[in-house]
């Protein structure tokens, strides 16, 4: 399935296509467990738009800021949900979600370990964790399903949009879409009316672009808050950026740890003569 915007949006984005060909073009879309996929859509807009960012594994193990290279995003953006005002629009929500899948342990954890973002009440205050649980596998299920869904459609591989390698324009109507499963989805992917995001995040993992998302990572276990890994920003340029939860050192530690690893280096020295 090609990845493709409704109507006008249609020939927006080939006419940007046409543009940019020079530098950016159309690739296949690929998923694997573990796999953190951010999703951006609009209330009762027939396009939404979901984007491969890699390994959870890579998120957690990263230091400070990161500012993610994801092509650009920002011309998808103006194409999908308005030029220059999807940042501001109360009906635009976006989300950062993945999970290890339910048959076999990955790199990002355990098997049925899940990650899900949760947006920031007041910026700046780290938001209320999710709880694990001791049976995540529903959950896992519908998110393996979204990400396979994402790289194929009935065994044909689906294309990127021509401005972005890892980015998806799908039909929010679209059987097992980001869309069908956040608040106002699918029954068979929110649950009932009004919805949930998988039927499972009360009330959703959702928040709007202008605000931050704190990512959690729960491994299937008895209830107990989920570890916090860091922080997601969309900006109105369409940068995703990640903060991470470890900072990066000050000067003066990396000096501190330098001096304590010559030290060691003297010490065992002078043992050996």
């Amino acid at each position: 399935m090609k990845s493709t915007f409704s109507g006008m949006k249609t020939l927006a984005a080939l006419a940007a296509a046409a543009i940019l060909a020079p530098t950016l073009q159309a690739a296949t879309l690929t998923y694997a467990p573990g796999d953190l996929l951010l999703g951006v859509r609009k209330t009762g807009d027939p396009d939404s738009l979901i984007i491969n960012l890699g390994p959870a594994s890579a998120f957690a193990n990263a230091v400070g800021t990161v500012n993610l290279s994801l092509g650009n995003v920002a011309a998808d953006l103006d194409t999908a949900f308005g030029s220059g005002t999807w940042a501001s629009d109360p009906i635009v929500f976006w989300s950062v979600s993945g999970t290890t899948g339910t048959s076999s342990t990955s790199g990002s954890g355990p098997v049925r370990t899940i990650y899900a973002t949760r947006v920031e009440a007041t910026t700046g205050t780290l938001a209320t964790p999710w709880n694990t649980a001791t049976s995540q596998g529903t959950v896992a299920g519908k998110m393996s399903t979204m990400g396979n869904f994402f790289a194929s459609v009935v065994g044909v591989p689906n294309t990127s949009t021509a401005n972005s390698p890892v980015t998806l324009a799908q039909q929010t109507s679209a059987t097992n879409s980001y869309a069908s499963y956040m608040p106002g989805g699918t029954a068979t992917n929110s649950g009932p009316t009004p919805g949930t995001s998988f039927a499972y995040f009360n009330p959703t993992i959702e928040g709007k672009p202008n605000q931050t998302l704190d990512l959690f990572k729960m491994v299937q276990s008895a209830p107990t808050a989920g570890s916090y890994l860091g922080s997601f920003t969309l900006s109105s340029t369409g940068q995703v950026s990640f903060v991470s939860v470890t900072p990066v050192p000050e000067p003066g530690t990396l000096l501190i740890l330098g001096l304590g690893g010559v030290s060691a280096a003297l010490r065992r020295r002078r043992l050996r003569a």
